[in-house]
């Protein structure tokens, strides 16, 4: 059944993937060879997070690169090293957003993993936006993932209310493992823009049920707990350093310490 569902839905997500990367770089579709001078941001990046149980850290490092070829308007691409259980993995990924009505916005994502051990073979995901009122964004989407010996479905809906130069936001998330369970999670975020070129800091709680990945191969709905802060502070109008640091207790398992630092320059 899992490999059916595998085979029936990796073509939307490769094709998501495909579509992306060919309107951002085909000449003459509005991407980077027809209009040479638009804003590119690339980001490099590193994570570490350490799990307790004697297991050994998980590693990530990324690159990502981002176009913006008219206002509300982006289109990404990057890649992706992961180790995790003592095994390596890459992960190529894409994806984009738009105004697709007055007050909608439309943003889709696509991933894919050439080497298949821990991460996703592939993944597809999509989000519409709407400004319902003056400070008020609600957002509705859910995407699928799969691995060789199952796959994960996910929904969730979520509202933020702006009042600058703070936020605050929840969503509540939903999730069925095809072969492990299924669950509900909560999540509230407070953000505060703090400077003029956009630099930004969030704090984050989640509580409830997540799909968690707890061995190679081996993803199930557990119970998770997390806190962290997130961020990014603009040392000129060019240069910016992302930050995360966080906390995840999953049930039983394990408990993860993450921490992460990428450099974004605007060229």
């Amino acid at each position: 059944m899992v490999a059916s569902t595998g085979r029936m839905l990796r073509g939307p997500a490769l094709a998501c993937l495909a579509l992306t990367l060919s309107w951002a770089f085909w000449p003459g579709a509005g991407g980077v060879a027809a209009q040479a001078a638009l804003p590119v941001d690339v980001e490099a990046g590193a994570s570490r997070e350490v799990l307790t149980g004697d297991q050994e850290p998980w590693e990530d490092y990324w690159i990502r690169a981002t176009v913006r070829p008219a206002p509300g308007t982006f289109v990404y691409g990057g890649v992706r090293h992961t180790r995790r259980f003592g095994q390596e993995d890459q992960q190529l990924e894409a994806g984009g957003g738009m105004p697709i009505a007055p007050r909608w916005t439309l943003r889709l994502e696509g991933t894919w993993s050439p080497t298949q051990r821990v991460l996703p073979i592939w993944g597809a995901s999509g989000m519409v936006s709407h400004n319902l009122a003056p400070g008020w964004v609600l957002s509705v989407g859910g995407g699928r993932q799969v691995w060789d010996v199952t796959g994960v479905n996910r929904q969730h809906v979520g509202v933020v209310r702006h009042f600058p130069p703070f936020r605050l936001g929840y969503r509540l998330s939903l999730h069925q493992v095809d072969i492990g369970g299924s669950g509900v999670r909560h999540g509230v975020t407070g953000g505060w823009t703090y400077d003029r070129r956009g630099s930004d800091l969030a704090v984050w709680l989640g509580t409830g049920r997540d799909a968690m990945i707890i061995g190679p191969q081996d993803v199930r709905s557990v119970t998770e707990r997390s806190a962290g802060v997130s961020g990014t502070h603009w040392l000129d109008r060019n240069t910016g350093i992302g930050y995360n640091f966080g906390i995840h207790r999953h049930g039983p398992h394990f408990t993860r310490t993450s921490s992460s630092v990428g450099i974004r320059r605007r060229l």
